[in-house]
């Protein structure tokens, strides 16, 4: 079937700016321009979305809805059009945040060289959303009928992932993101509620690529560090479901003795040539919840997936896996550090945390 893409931007008026910039930089997409229509309402973009949806043109097969405060990569609308032709039913996302479930996701199976990943958050981000025609006649229809007041509904996002939940669409994000999140005052607070959203692998300029897509169901085990400060492994059950626990715990259920855990990352941190830098910036716990989430990652990709050190050292030389990867820490502290601290923080951990990603053998053998 022959792909038509359309393509709209929401915003507000008072961000209509943002919006145009979007619209300029897409010379290959003709991109409409889509106002809330009630300006002067409670802050909410679900009116505002509905009503982008609605705009789709009766000729589309595809329509991507973008927010006003993104920047896309180069060639987008050729991306999108072999992305699409991978998965032409799916509904797809052009951006996940760096501390969500599905960064860490991305992190794991861009290892395996793969460039569409299932979303696994229960709720997701709607920066970038590519939807089949027939789901947003689907989607708009459900609004209508919902008996939703659209008018002061707020998140966009949760409605419309809501429905797709449960109309069993597997939703799949492209890796590298195509879409990046640009830091403006939320209409919503989201920047003050959030903190900084960023892609954990956006490449501005990125080249025609083959978009591998990762098996949906593939990601059974999930080492998440969270923005609470805790690390944690998030496991899918037979239903297709997920549990959560402690990623300590899941790595004592694995036959790693603690006192032994603990022994291993004292070690390992006091090996680290910026460990005085690092002990400045954050707490040794902290660090610790960082280091079992690399350590974690590494049992998965080695049991699960089955990797090697070689294998997997290779795997994350490859230029988005290094990108992914390196944007694991200031992600995980967008609430505690400020962005560029982050990444320097980041920095000076990589060594450790390569270690842990490629060398958990040796804790599950010692």
């Amino acid at each position: 079937m022959p792909i038509h893409l359309t393509a709209g931007v929401m915003t507000h008026p008072s961000r209509k700016d943002n919006a145009l910039r979007v619209i300029r930089s897409q010379g290959d997409l003709a991109v409409e321009l889509v106002e809330d229509p009630v300006p002067h309402g409670r802050p909410g973009a679900a009116r505002t979305a509905q009503r982008a949806w609605e705009a789709m043109p009766d000729a589309s097969t595809h329509h991507l809805l973008l927010q006003d405060d993104i920047m896309a990569t180069e060639g987008l609308a050729g991306h999108l059009a072999d992305v699409i032709a991978q998965v032409p039913d799916a509904p797809l996302c052009l951006f996940t945040e760096w501390a969500s479930r599905t960064a860490q996701a991305v992190r794991l199976s861009v290892l395996e060289g793969h460039g569409l990943v299932e979303v696994v958050d229960r709720l997701h981000t709607t920066q970038g959303v590519v939807l089949p025609a027939g789901i947003v006649r689907d989607f708009t229809a459900h609004l209508r009928g919902s008996g939703i007041d659209m008018v002061n509904a707020v998140a966009d996002a949760d409605l419309l992932f809501e429905f797709l939940r449960a109309e069993g669409h597997t939703v799949y994000v492209t890796a590298p993101n195509l879409v990046e999140h640009i830091e403006l005052p939320s209409l919503l607070t989201n920047d003050i509620l959030r903190g900084p959203r960023q892609s954990p692998c956006f490449d501005p300029s990125l080249p025609p690529r083959a978009w591998s897509v990762e098996p949906a169901g593939r990601a059974a085990v999930i080492p998440h560090m969270s923005t609470d400060g805790r690390s944690y492994c998030h496991r899918r059950d037979d239903g297709g479901g997920w549990s959560s626990g402690q990623t300590v715990d899941w790595l004592a259920e694995l036959g790693v003795p603690l006192p032994h855990l603990f022994a291993s990352f004292r070690s390992e941190l006091a090996a680290l040539p910026q460990a005085h830098q690092v002990r400045a910036a954050v707490s040794d716990p902290l660090v610790f919840q960082l280091w079992l989430t690399a350590l974690a990652s590494g049992q998965v990709m080695r049991a699960e997936r089955g990797y090697d050190r070689a294998a997997l050292a290779a795997a994350l030389a490859e230029p988005t896996a290094e990108l992914a990867w390196s944007t694991l820490v200031p992600g995980a502290l967008r609430k505690t550090l400020p962005v560029e601290l982050g990444h320097t923080l980041g920095r000076a951990l990589k060594p450790m945390l390569t270690r842990a990603l490629l060398d958990a053998a040796g804790l599950f053998e010692g």
